[in-house]
């Protein structure tokens, strides 16, 4: 017979239970401070909760905004005096002083708009302005006499001769109505 023949007939064992391990056991003395062991129930299945309808939820508005209060800007007459007085400081400064001529006429200060002008002229700085300047001044209630005059020297500084004989004649005419 051969081997494998007679683990066929051999009976079939069954295999021993493993004993079961003895519980564990806790001395008396701590046995009265042991918590018992509770077992916890079983979770409850989960029903299905409505989730609450959103409200929108709209950001904070802003806080007004309050302007800050900026130093106010000097006044036409303190403007006018630190014009003055800058060029009191800087004489030559030819822009300075027609924005002064054209302050001064502003505020009707004719005889020392006319004064300012007639610098500019002599100093043959920006005579364009101040011939246009001079020909807006003929219908202001000024010295028409004076001001065709100093239109006449600055056509003089320009080399345009005739018109400023012309401007020296219509000086000559209002000083004769007078």
């Amino acid at each position: 017979e051969s081997l494998g023949e007679r683990e066929a007939e051999a009976p079939a064992v069954e295999p021993e239970a493993a004993p079961e391990e003895p519980a564990e056991e806790v001395p008396a003395w701590t046995a009265a401070r042991a918590e018992p062991v509770v077992e916890a129930p079983e979770p409850a299945p989960e029903e299905a909760v409505e989730a609450p309808v959103a409200q929108e939820i709209r950001p904070p508005e802003p806080a007004p905004q309050v302007p800050v209060p900026e130093a106010a800007p000097p006044s036409a007459e303190q403007r006018f005096r630190e014009l003055r007085e800058e060029l009191q400081a800087r004489p030559r400064n030819h822009p300075l002083r027609l924005e002064v001529a054209r302050m001064c006429a502003g505020q009707k200060e004719w005889k020392s708009a006319l004064g300012h002008y007639e610098k500019l002229i002599a100093s043959r700085k920006l005579l364009p302005d101040v011939l246009q300047d001079l020909q807006r001044l003929l219908d202001e209630d000024v010295d028409r006499a004076r001001v065709y005059q100093l239109l006449g020297d600055v056509y003089m500084q320009e080399d345009q001769l005739d018109r400023a004989l012309e401007m020296y004649r219509q000086s000559r005419q209002v000083l004769l109505k007078r």
